[in-house]
C-alpha cells in the first residue's frame, strides 16, 4: 500500500495545502503564542525558528501555533517532526514541554534538547480529537528568560515512518574504552563518515555546550580537557541532516579514588552468562568481552561484583568437571583485585527430577558445592546457593529447597571453611504474599548461611518497609544481626525502552529513560546503605533485554559506549566508596541528605530533591521522564568553603556567606566535600554480623521427605495435599550424614506423627538411608503439621516442617456457585476481552487481544460479596492455555483481594501454568482470611499478543463437619 503523507505545506501564501510541499520554511503561517516576545523568522537550517524573551516575574511560556482547520487528516496515525530548543540558561530545565492539538483536541508531552532530534507522535496511544484538533502548537514553558527554538519536516503519516536522517551516534567513535575518558586526558573521538564543513557541538548533562569546533579532515575532534561529567555531541554539515547525538563521559581517574574492599556500592556483572560479553570481545571472541568488561569494573570504581556459575557446563556429567569457561571471569577479576561473590545458579540435567528444574540428591549437591568452593578458593569471596528460589528457578517444595541449600552449606564450608555463605536471593519482597522464605527458614536454614540476600525491583519509597519486613522475619528466626546484601537492586521506573534496535526485536532506552536510570542508580545505592545493606549490586553492567526485548538493562549500551548511570556510578564510588555512614541530617521537606566520614575524617554530605521517582509508582510503559528539576534551596552552617560535586563529578568550591552555605538540591544526587559538621536526625542503622545463627546443632545430619503420588503440592510448593478418601499416605524419610564421623540416633516427629518411623539410626561417613513412612489414617480435615526433628551423637539436628492439608473426599467438594457463569466474571485486561460459555470444553472461556507495545497483563475477576464459606481450606480449580513451553509466561498469578477493586489489600499466589493440557491447581486460604476475600483473580501476563484460556471445577476444599484447621 502506498504510505499517504499530508504535509503542512509552508510555501509563500500556502499554508495548507494536501499536495506534496517542495519546502518548509514560512514563517508567516505561524501564529505567536506566548507569555513574552515572539519572534518568527526563517531559520537558516531549512527550519521556521521561534526566539522568544520573556519579562522577569512573569509565567514563561512559548507555544506557536499552527492553523488546521479541517482538523487532522482522518488516516493519519503519526505526527512527525525535526525540533531543537535552547534557552538562556540550560541548566535551569523546564517545566512542561508540550504537543497541543488545539484547544481541546489534546497534548502530548516530549522532551527538549539543544541538538536536531526526531519527534514521532503516535496519535492512536493517545487521546486526540482529531476534529476539535484545529490548531497545532509545539513548545515549552521554559525555567529561563529567553528561548530559542527551531522546528523542521512536520508530516502527518498514515505509517511509522522510516527515518531517513543520519544519526549522530553512528557516526562518532573512540579508542576509549566505552567512550570513557579518564579526568585529565585530552578526550579524542573520531568521525566515522567525514563530509565538507562538518562541526560539531558538545553539550554536558545540563544542556550546556562546552566545546565546538570543525571536525578535521582525517575525522579526529580533539577536544580540550574537560571536567569530569556526562557529554553529548551534536554533528551538522551543510545539506545533510544528521539527528541525535554521541555521547561520552569524563570520569575521575581510578589511581586517586579513596576506596576499601568493603564499599558497600557493587553491581551484579554476570560476565558468564550475558551474550552481549562474547559479542563485545569482536574477533576475540569471549576470553576478550570478558576482559573489557573487566577494565570497565575497575573504571567504575567497583570492587566486588556478583557472578554466575551453571553446573550443566561446569560438570556436564558426574563427576567429570570443565572450569574453562565459567573459570575465566573469576580469574580475571581476581587479577584485577575484584572480589565477587558467585551465585550457583541451577542444576545440572542429570541432577534433576525428570522433566523439572529441581533435585533431590543431596549428595550430588554437597559434591559440587565442595568441588566448587575449592576450585575457586582464592578467586570467590563468597557463595550464594541458587537464584531467587522463590520463584520459578526453584520448581521443588520448601522443604526440598531447604534441605538443598543445607547440603550446599556444608560442601561449600568443606571446600573453603572461611567462606561466607549466602542464601538464594529472594526476589518477592511482600512477604503477605511470598510465604517462601518463612516456611524454609522454619527448617532451620537460618543455621546454613551467614549472610541473608534479597533483591530489590521496588519503587524507591518501599525501600525501608521492605528491609523492616525481612529483618522483622530474620527475628523471628534467630537471626536479626545478620548481615545484609541485596544482590540485585534495578529499577522499572523508566518504562519500556522506547526506541528500536534496527534488525532486532530487542529495544533500547531513550536518553531521557537513560537519565532516570542515572538518577535512580546512586539514589537507591545511598537510601539501601542508609537502611543498613552492606552491600548492593546494581542490575547490571554489560547490557540485555528482557519482556519480550522491551525492557533493556545495562550500564553498557550495545555499542559499547557507557550509559550516563555509569558516569553516575564512577562518580558514587568516587565520593563514597571508603566512607562511613554516619546518618541522615534534616533538610527540610523534600531534599533527602545522608552524612558520611571520610578516612581523613572529612565529612561529604550526599543530597538530592525527592523527585517522582522517589515518590511515585511510575507507569511500566510509559515511565517517567527527568523533565523537571525539582529545585529546592536549603542552608546549612558552614565557616569555610566546600567542595559541590553533581551527579557525573563535576566540581565547583562553593564559599559561605555570614556562616552559611545556600544550596539548591535537584532530583539528582549531588555531594558536598568539606565544611563544617552537620547535626544529623536519623542514626545510621548497622550492616549486622557475618555469620550463620548459632545454636548447638549438629547441622552435619540432614533430612529430606519425598512425598508419593498420592499427594498433590500446593502451588505455593508449601504444603501436600491428600483427599481424606486416599488410601496410601505414604513419604519417604532420608537421612543423610554429611560428615566424616559416624553417627548414631534417633528421628522423631511432632504433629501427625506418622508409622514407620525406625529406632535408633547408624550413619557412616556420607551415608544417607531411606525409610517409607505412613501419616496415620483418619486425618481430619484441615491443616496439620509433622515437624521432623531428632538427635544424633547427642546433638539436636535442624528440624524439617512438612504441612499437610487434607481436605473433604471429592464427592463432599462443592464446585463454587456461579464460576461457571460467563456473566459472573469481569473483565480485566490491558488488552481487549471476551468471556463466554465453551460447550466443547466445558469450561469458561477467555480470549485477549493486546495492542502493540503495551504491558500485556489479563485478570479476569470472579466477585465474592459475602467472602469465601467459613471453613475453607482452599479452592481448586482447572486451567488450560493454548501455549507452547517457550511462550508460557513469567508471571502466572492468583490474586485474592479484601475489598472491591483496588481498595483492598490484595494478596498474589504464583499457580502452575498449562501448556495446552488440563492443569489442576489447589490455592490454600489458611494463610489468609478466606471469609475477608471479596474477589480473585485468575490469570497471567502473557508473552504474545494475542492468548486463549479456560477454566473450569472451580471447587471449595471444606474443613467438613468438626474438622477444624488443625494449624500449629
Amino acid at each position: 500500500m502506498k504510505r499517504k503523507i499530508w504535509f503542512i505545506a509552508l510555501l509563500a501564501g500556502i499554508c495548507i495545502g494536501a499536495a506534496a510541499a517542495p519546502e518548509f520554511g514560512n514563517p508567516k503561517c505561524w501564529k505567536e503564542n506566548s507569555s513574552g516576545r515572539m519572534t518568527i523568522t526563517r531559520g537558516a537550517e531549512g527550519a521556521v525558528c521561534f526566539d522568544v524573551k520573556f519579562r522577569p516575574g512573569t509565567d514563561f511560556w512559548a507555544y506557536p501555533e499552527f492553523s488546521l482547520p479541517e482538523g487532522i487528516p482522518a488516516d493519519a496515525n503519526y505526527l512527525v517532526f525535526e525540533v531543537k530548543m535552547v534557552q538562556a540558561e540550560p541548566e535551569a530545565g523546564y517545566r512542561h514541554a508540550f504537543v497541543m492539538f488545539g484547544y481541546k483536541g489534546g497534548v502530548v508531552a516530549w522532551t527538549p534538547a539543544p541538538w536536531w532530534q526526531l519527534q514521532v507522535i503516535d496519535l492512536s496511544r493517545h487521546k486526540i480529537d482529531r476534529p476539535a484538533a484545529k490548531a497545532l502548537r509545539i513548545g515549552a514553558n521554559p525555567n529561563s528568560p529567553a528561548l530559542r527554538f527551531l522546528v523542521r519536516n512536520i508530516r502527518f503519516l498514515e505509517e511509522m515512518p522510516e527515518n531517513d536522517a543520519m544519526q549522530a551516534v553512528g557516526l562518532i567513535g573512540s579508542k576509549a574504552p566505552a567512550m570513557l575518558f579518564v579526568n585529565g586526558a585530552v578526550p579524542e573521538l573520531r568521525v566515522r563518515e567525514h563530509f565538507p564543513g562538518l562541526s560539531y557541538e558538545v553539550f554536558n548533562h545540563r544542556g550546556f555546550r562546552m566545546a565546538r569546533g570543525d571536525v578535521a579532515p582525517d575525522g579526529r575532534i580533539r577536544l580540550p580537557r574537560l571536567p569530569c561529567g556526562y557529554y553529548r555531541i551534536a554533528l551538522d554539515a551543510p545539506g545533510k541532516r544528521i539527528q541525535g547525538t554521541g555521547s561520552f563521559a569524563v570520569i575521575p581517574d581510578p589511581a586517586k579514588r579513596r576506596t576499601s574492599p568493603d564499599s558497600p556500592f557493587c553491581m551484579d556483572a554476570a560476565l558468564n552468562v550475558v551474550e552481549t560479553v562474547r559479542t563485545a570481545g569482536g574477533p576475540g571472541g569471549r576470553e576478550e568481552g570478558v576482559r573489557r568488561f573487566v577494565g570497565l569494573a575497575g573504571l567504575a570504581g567497583l570492587n566486588f561484583v556478583r557472578e554466575r556459575i551453571h553446573q550443566d557446563r561446569a560438570e556436564p556429567r558426574p563427576g567429570v568437571y570443565d572450569w574453562e569457561f565459567y573459570g575465566l571471569a573469576p580469574r580475571l577479576l581476581a587479577g584485577a583485585g575484584i572480589g565477587c561473590t558467585a551465585v550457583w545458579h541451577d542444576l545440572a540435567p542429570w541432577a534433576r527430577v525428570p522433566g523439572r528444574k529441581y533435585g533431590r540428591d543431596l549428595a550430588a549437591v554437597y559434591r559440587f558445592a565442595k568441588k566448587l568452593a575449592e576450585t575457586f578458593r582464592g578467586q570467590v569471596s563468597a557463595w550464594e546457593f541458587w537464584n531467587e528460589p522463590d520463584t520459578g528457578y526453584w520448581d521443588g517444595t520448601t522443604w526440598e529447597f531447604a534441605a538443598a541449600a543445607k547440603a550446599a552449606f556444608l560442601g561449600f564450608k568443606a571446600g573453603d571453611p572461611g567462606i561466607p555463605v549466602v542464601n538464594g536471593g529472594f526476589a518477592v519482597n511482600s512477604l503477605a504474599v511470598n510465604a517462601f522464605p518463612d516456611d524454609i527458614l522454619r527448617n532451620d536454614l537460618a543455621e546454613y548461611f551467614d549472610i541473608f540476600n534479597i533483591h530489590i525491583y521496588d519503587q524507591l519509597r518501599d525501600y525501608p518497609a521492605i528491609v523492616a519486613d525481612w529483618r522483622r522475619l530474620l527475628a523471628q528466626h534467630g537471626a536479626a544481626d545478620m548481615r545484609l546484601w541485596v544482590t540485585e537492586n534495578g529499577t522499572y521506573a523508566e518504562g519500556c525502552a522506547a526506541e528500536a534496535l534496527p534488525g532486532s526485536s530487542n529495544r533500547v532506552q531513550s536518553p531521557e529513560q537513560e537519565m532516570v536510570w542515572a538518577e535512580f542508580v546512586p539514589k537507591s545505592q545511598i537510601l539501601l546503605r542508609s537502611l543498613g545493606a552492606a552491600r548492593t549490586f546494581t542490575f547490571v553492567l554489560p547490557p540485555m533485554n528482557e519482556k519480550h526485548g522491551r525492557k533493556e538493562w545495562g550500564m553498557i549500551r550495545r555499542d559499547g559506549s557507557a550509559r550516563p548511570a555509569f558516569a553516575a556510578f564512577a562518580t558514587l564510588t568516587d565520593q563514597l566508596a571508603a566512607a562511613q555512614f554516619l546518618g541522615e541530617p534534616d533538610l527540610g521537606s523534600g531534599i533527602r541528605a545522608f552524612l558520611f566520614r571520610q578516612p581523613d575524617g572529612s565529612q561529604t554530605l550526599a543530597f538530592w530533591s525527592e523527585s517522582e521517582l522517589d515518590r511515585t509508582a511510575p507507569d511500566p510503559v510509559g515511565g517517567i521522564r527527568p523533565v523537571h528539576e525539582f529545585r529546592r534551596t536549603f542552608a546549612i552552617p558552614a565557616s569555610c568553603s566546600a567542595v559541590l560535586t553533581d551527579l557525573f563529578g563535576m566540581s565547583e568550591t562553593v564559599s559561605p556567606e555570614d556562616g552559611r552555605l545556600s544550596l539548591t538540591a535537584t532530583r539528582f544526587p549531588a555531594y558536598l566535600s568539606g565544611g563544617s559538621d552537620i547535626p544529623v536526625r536519623t542514626p545510621p542503622v548497622g550492616t549486622g554480623a557475618v555469620g550463620a545463627r548459632m545454636s548447638g546443632l549438629d547441622k552435619s545430619v540432614v533430612l529430606s521427605v519425598v512425598p508419593s503420588e498420592e499427594f498433590t503440592v500446593g502451588v505455593r510448593k508449601n504444603l501436600l495435599l491428600l483427599s481424606a478418601g486416599a488410601k496410601e499416605r505414604k513419604v519417604k524419610l532420608r537421612v543423610a550424614n554429611f560428615s566424616e564421623e559416624n553417627k548414631r540416633g534417633v528421628v522423631a516427629v511432632e504433629g501427625a506423627v506418622p508409622s514407620g518411623l525406625p529406632g535408633a539410626i547408624e550413619l557412616a561417613p556420607f551415608e544417607e538411608k531411606e525409610f517409607e513412612l505412613r501419616l496415620p489414617a483418619g486425618l481430619p480435615a484441615g491443616r496439620h503439621e509433622l515437624v521432623f526433628g531428632g538427635l544424633f551423637n547427642g546433638r539436636r539436628i535442624s528440624r524439617l516442617v512438612l504441612p499437610v492439608v487434607v481436605s473433604a473426599p471429592v464427592a463432599e467438594t462443592p464446585l463454587l456457585p456461579g464460576s461457571g457463569d460467563p456473566v459472573r466474571w469481569r473483565k480485566n485486561s490491558s488488552g481487549a476481552m471476551t468471556i463466554a460459555w465453551d460447550e466443547r470444553e466445558k469450561a469458561v472461556r477467555f480470549d485477549v487481544e493486546f495492542p502493540p507495545d503495551t504491558d500485556r497483563w489479563v485478570y479476569p475477576e470472579f466477585m465474592l460479596p459475602d467472602g469465601f464459606p467459613e471453613g475453607t481450606l482452599g479452592f481448586s480449580f482447572e486451567i488450560r492455555t493454548a501455549q507452547a513451553a517457550a511462550e508460557k509466561p513469567d508471571i502466572n498469578l492468583v490474586m485474592l483481594v479484601e475489598g472491591e477493586g483496588e481498595a483492598g489489600k490484595s494478596h498474589h499466589v504464583y499457580y502452575t501454568p498449562s501448556c495446552g493440557e488440563w492443569r489442576e491447581n489447589f490455592i490454600e486460604l489458611a494463610s489468609f482470611s478466606p471469609g475477608k476475600i471479596r474477589q480473585f483473580r485468575i490469570g497471567m501476563n502473557p508473552r504474545r499478543g494475542k492468548v486463549t484460556f479456560f477454566l473450569r471445577n472451580i471447587r471449595l476444599h471444606l474443613a467438613g463437619k468438626g474438622g477444624a484447621c488443625n494449624k500449629k
